[in-house]
């Protein structure tokens, strides 16, 4: 198109030049030819602009997306499987935040049993939790992430740790039964807190695990949209 319309301007010049007709014919619309001539020339600009933004947009997208590579490799590894192993532990926990296991109104015994039949239960997921947060390859993307998800995950590690500690003191004491220890004997005196700390630390923990598995979703998807 640039060689073209080169060779048009230069035989319209030659035209102009042999044939006075046509001499006549543009000094009477030259204003027009003008005019024609300046769009023509926006056009072709402002195309070649367009062009440019384009290629220029192009190559940006791709630098983004290969500085951010390693970041993304990183989140993925740290995502995968660790985030579906949570949302199975979540799911596996479902007992405890649909309230089919209720909490008993202030009876000693009645709350004895009832940490006891979480601990055998549910201990393991707790201590699953732990397991998969420790991970290596989850630890190395932590410092990926944005700021709700590590304050959900140091809340999520910190209550786990205290459910974890509580019911499996409490199996111990409950598979070492002794009434006549001292130990067996100050542990039943104070069950009453025990059993609130363990009650607390277990309905926090459920809950920031489902807040944390919500955030690292969204840690995903918006790793997924810079690798776009």
């Amino acid at each position: 198109m640039k060689w073209a319309g080169i060779g048009a301007a230069l035989g319209a010049l030659v035209g102009i030049a042999i044939f006075p007709v046509w001499q006549a014919w543009v000094n009477q619309f030259q204003t027009l030819i003008t005019g024609i001539a300046a769009v023509l020339a926006a056009t072709i600009t402002i195309r070649t602009m367009e062009r440019t933004d384009r290629e220029s947009e192009r190559r940006h997208r791709e630098l983004v997306s290969i500085q951010t590579r390693p970041d993304r490799l990183k989140v993925s590894r740290a995502l995968f499987p660790q985030i579906q192993d949570l949302r199975d532990i979540h799911f596996e926990l479902s007992d405890l935040y649909d309230g089919k296991i209720e909490p008993p109104p202030g009876d000693d015994t009645r709350e004895w049993s009832w940490v006891t039949e979480v601990s055998r239960r549910y201990l393991p997921r707790f201590d699953e939790i732990d397991r998969v947060l420790s991970r290596h390859q989850f630890q190395q993307g932590i410092v990926l992430f944005d700021g709700p998800t590590t304050r959900y995950l140091d809340e999520l590690m910190e209550q786990n740790q205290v459910v974890r500690y509580t019911l499996h003191r409490h199996l111990e004491i409950v598979d070492a039964f002794d009434p006549t220890s001292n130990d067996h004997y100050h542990y039943h005196d104070g069950f009453a807190d025990v059993f609130e700390t363990a009650f607390v630390a277990i309905m926090l923990t459920v809950q920031l695990l489902k807040r944390l598995i919500a955030s690292l979703e969204f840690t995903d998807r918006s790793y997924a949209v810079q690798g776009n």
